[in-house]
């Protein structure tokens, strides 16, 4: 059976052969984080902070990495990547972020800093790569 931690060493295992260095920091909210996880039925909720802009090859590279980790591991991975300088804007509410879900991309999404996620993340997180 995947534990968490598994998965998490194939993603960074994959993520860095691919895309080298653009991963600033990686973050557990949700379940994982609020000591609820279920083996079997929670996904790995995250929130993953990239140096840069994703161009269409960045996309094209992070979908591949999506699916081959949704066909080689039997926990989701339910995230979202937004860029640092869009985080840590005081002024914007809402910041662009490509969101992935069990394997699928589903495109360039609005992230609400004010959302629960946010707020989970913010009180309850778990920093896994960089800054606390």
């Amino acid at each position: 059976m995947d534990s968490v931690n598994n998965v998490l060493d194939l993603y960074f295992d994959n993520l860095e052969k691919e895309m080298p260095d653009n991963l600033e920091a990686f973050y557990l909210y949700g379940s994982s984080s609020l000591g609820a996880y279920q083996e079997g039925s929670s996904d790995i909720d995250f929130i993953a902070v990239i140096k840069k802009k994703a161009a269409a090859e960045d996309i094209q590279i992070l979908k591949r990495v999506h699916q081959l980790m949704h066909k080689n591991s039997k926990i989701p991975l339910d995230g979202w990547y937004v860029i640092q300088g869009d985080l840590g804007c005081r002024d914007k509410k809402e910041i662009p972020a490509l969101r992935f879900n069990e394997g699928k991309f589903y495109g360039e999404n609005l992230f609400d800093k004010n959302s629960i996620d946010a707020y989970q993340l913010k009180k309850y997180g778990i920093t896994v790569k960089g800054p606390s």
